[in-house]
């Protein structure tokens, strides 16, 4: 039997991932995408639906739940759809913290878990940011840089430890502030049913060092060329979990990988 290990750096795994909390929207767009990545090896844990932020955003792994890295995750207090998540989290040997605020339904109260990892960087609002969320990356010596953007994560595609794709200029010039290599793409291009349109970095995940995966054809985007270039320089495969154009899910959220 395989072993496996927790991805000790959010959102970069080192080794093939195991397992990766996605939405569990019951819907056939998100069952191929989960039936694709089980049948790459990648055992998907499902979030359910969260009964107070908005429906087309209220199963999104990057909503309900935030890796540190390694076994420690932070979960939006106190929801059915959290507590369900919660143990299947437990079940992997998680160890599990809270948000210290309820998530609300109208913005920016919804995103207190919408912090986007970097390497050893954070990109948010630190105005939004749940307090529980800045206090461990402050504790922890990870650098914290503010975007206007509140859904920081939705919209930030990590490349790499020092890459990233974004629509969001606030998220572009932040991480370029600090020295992230940055590829801006024109918004819109990516569906999330019930808004106008979602954002890239909901719309897929690393799911090894060198392969990330979208749900959908990355080759629809009209900035294809550009991202197929920036990820040919750094060596990251495209991997297309579905057929149809680009669908904002909530992120891939690798959080096991395969140990060689």
């Amino acid at each position: 039997m395989s072993r496996t290990q927790f991805v000790r750096i959010p959102n970069l795994p080192e080794h093939n991932v195991a397992a990766a909390v996605v939405s569990g929207v019951h819907n056939q767009e998100m069952a191929t995408i989960r039936n694709n990545l089980r049948e790459a090896g990648i055992y998907p844990i499902r979030t359910y639906v969260h009964k107070t932020i908005q429906p087309p955003v209220a199963a999104h792994a990057d909503m309900l739940c935030h890796h540190f890295g390694k076994n420690t995750f932070l979960l939006a207090l106190e929801s059915n759809a959290i507590s369900r998540l919660s143990h299947r989290l437990k079940q992997l040997g998680a160890q599990l913290l809270y948000t210290e605020k309820h998530l609300q339904a109208q913005y920016p109260a919804d995103v207190g878990l919408n912090g986007a990892r970097v390497g050893n960087r954070l990109f948010g609002n630190i105005n939004a940011l749940d307090p529980v969320l800045l206090q461990i990356y402050r504790q922890n010596g990870i650098a914290i840089y503010h975007t206007q953007q509140g859904y920081a994560k939705c919209n930030t595609a990590v490349v790499d430890s020092n890459s990233v794709i974004t629509e969001d200029p606030s998220v572009a010039t932040a991480c370029q502030t600090c020295g992230v290599q940055v590829l801006k793409i024109r918004p819109g291009y990516v569906r999330l049913p019930g808004y106008p349109y979602g954002f890239i970095g909901g719309a897929c995940g690393l799911i090894g060092p060198k392969q990330l995966a979208f749900c959908g054809d990355i080759r629809r985007h009209p900035d294809y060329p550009a991202i197929h270039s920036f990820l040919q320089q750094r060596h990251i495969d495209e991997i297309c979990l579905a057929d149809f154009s680009l669908l904002d899910i909530g992120g891939i959220l690798p959080v096991l990988e395969y140990i060689p």
